[in-house]
């Protein structure tokens, strides 16, 4: 029996499709990549099996860590705006809690100045666990409680639009991330396939944040020249002896895009800021100095940053009543900022919000500041798929183990791929309600699972199957050229499988469904033009990734 994804009635009569292939099959005409911030799906989506309110339950979330010493352990409840935040470096922290396949080590150091969840041993720069009360807390085994908050007057659940539009639409449960570090190589690998320091083929990548957490916001080919804004290169042993400034050149998906005379756009919040992946990219940034900055065409006519940057998408989806609905481009990545990440830090929690005016956008609807709907007049609700997944793990417990590609081999990404599971979120008019890709398994193996000859395969994905199904879609050159080593795709693409392609099993429906709102607190206008009225706290443009390499 092929294993397919699951709706809601089928789940309910527990019949399995024949073929995830069936479905819609026309061409999306936008395609829009959100990527958040630093969670797990056993840290952020606790929630998702008791509001979906059925048994057994679809989704893999496990309630319980492993302590060091292999005792199992319920995870803490930890509310989404603390400023608990776990290391998420390549070195040493994701070596420390795979751990071999144990899962069961934290990371070195946890930073945090303010949270009474977390240990204050040593300032900001915290053990992984620490005696209160004569019980040891473990400051990475957290999840993110459903906390009630006050929005203008109003009492709303936060974590809501994220599991209202998980549980309306499609949930990966086995996405993982490709790389094994932190946001800067993650975002490379989001938009490029690859954090390589050039052309393929390539045994090397780039596995970190800038050295020193004072150049997150000064990055990328305009960035700082300093040494210390440098960033490690990882080799196939795990090995990082070498860095370099994070200027780098190799395709994109961008590129591929203009190549088939489409249009990209990328919204983030400052223009040299790790989260912005096309300043590292030096034929897209162009850099010149005096001042320091990306002259080049392709990052001035496509890349939105700013105060208003991560907002304009909403612009761009008529969310501000304009009615303009000729300026969405085929392609988006979305990058919130950092007020409205998951990021643990100066986030002030707003993420699920944000995410629900997107998703409302696209069906063609926006909240007001009165809490009145409004219509946008545009349709991009029958022609536009929305990925919604997370940079990275944020040095958070997730209880599945990784396919880890093997140390000192041939195999693309040798000593640095794949990282831990970050949650994914599909949404389009063509995903049935309660679709969930990938069986729940007890003792998940993702050697087996995950090997391309097994049909279960097709359920693990990376960020290169997001790559991939947008290649697809628009009949793109792929990334993966002549030279060999493009990028990694966890999907099984090999010819026991022809037709297959990555991320299919979120789109069966032949007739675009009726879209359905997203209840949100927060009104459109507050992201499109972020102030303190809106967002008690509000200081500007964010940036919070500022943990890489630091030492406690």
């Amino acid at each position: 029996m092929k294993f397919t994804a699951l709706s809601l009635l089928s789940f309910f009569s527990a019949a399995f499709l024949t073929s995830p292939c069936e479905g819609q099959n026309q061409p999306f005409q936008h395609i829009i990549i959100v990527l958040q911030e630093n969670r797990t799906p056993d840290n952020l989506f606790q929630d998702l099996c008791s509001t979906l309110g059925v048994q057994p339950c679809p989704y893999n979330i496990s309630s319980e860590g492993i302590t060091p010493s292999g005792h199992p352990i319920a995870l803490t409840p930890d509310p989404l705006t603390d400023d608990l935040d776990p290391d998420h470096s390549r070195i040493p922290t994701f070596s420390m809690e795979y751990n071999g396949g144990g899962i069961n080590q934290g990371p070195e150091w946890v930073f945090c100045t303010m949270s009474p969840f977390c240990c204050t041993l040593f300032g900001h720069k915290n053990k992984p666990s620490c005696m209160e009360n004569n019980v040891e807390v473990y400051n990475w085994l957290h999840f993110v409680n459903n906390d009630l908050f006050t929005y203008n007057g109003n009492q709303y659940y936060r974590l809501n639009p994220y599991l209202q539009i998980a549980i309306q639409y499609g949930w990966g449960n086995y996405m993982f991330q490709t790389n094994q570090g932190p946001s800067f190589p993650a975002h490379q690998f989001v938009f490029g396939g690859t954090s390589a320091p050039g052309e393929p083929p390539n045994a090397t990548f780039l596995a970190e944040n800038p050295g020193d957490n004072t150049f997150d916001d000064d990055t990328g080919c305009a960035g700082s020249t300093s040494n210390n804004a440098k960033v490690y290169i990882i080799d196939s042993s795990g090995n990082e002896n070498t860095s370099i400034i994070p200027c780098v050149d190799h395709p994109t998906l961008s590129d591929r895009i203009e190549g088939a005379s489409l249009g990209w756009r990328y919204y983030a919040n400052n223009e040299d800021g790790i989260w912005t992946a096309p300043n590292a990219i030096q034929h897209i940034c162009d850099p010149i100095s005096n001042p320091s900055l990306c002259a080049g065409m392709d990052f001035r006519n496509h890349v939105v940053v700013g105060n208003t940057g991560p907002g304009q998408i909403l612009t761009d989806l008529a969310a501000d009543g304009s009615q303009n609905c000729n300026n969405l481009q085929p392609v988006s990545w979305v990058i919130p900022d950092g007020t409205w990440s998951d990021h643990g830090g100066p986030s002030l929690g707003y993420g699920p919000a944000w995410l629900s005016a997107l998703v409302n956008a696209v069906g063609g609807y926006y909240f007001d500041s009165s809490g009145h709907q409004h219509s946008t007049g545009c349709n991009f609700w029958t022609n536009t798929a929305i990925f919604i997944t997370w940079d990275d793990w944020g040095g958070w417990y997730d209880h599945i183990v990784p396919p880890i590609v093997p140390l000192n081999s041939r195999q693309f990404g040798s000593g640095y791929l794949y990282g831990f599971r970050v949650p994914l979120i599909v949404v389009s008019a063509y995903t049935p309600a309660a679709t969930v890709s990938g069986p729940v398994v007890s003792n998940f193996n993702a050697s087996s699972f995950c090997a391309p000859t097994q049909q279960t395969s097709i359920y693990c994905h990376d960020f290169g199957s997001i790559l991939a199904f947008t290649e697809n879609n628009f009949k793109l050159q792929t990334i993966d050229n002549s030279k060999g080593g493009g990028y990694a795709d966890l999907h099984a693409m090999d010819a026991q499988y022809p037709g297959n392609f990555p991320l299919q099993e979120f789109f069966t429906l032949t007739t675009a469904r009726q879209f359905q709102i997203i209840p949100g607190p927060v009104p459109a206008s507050c992201f499109i033009t972020p102030t303190y009225s809106c967002f008690a706290g509000y200081t500007g443009p964010v940036d919070p990734d500022n943990d890489a390499n630091e030492t406690p």
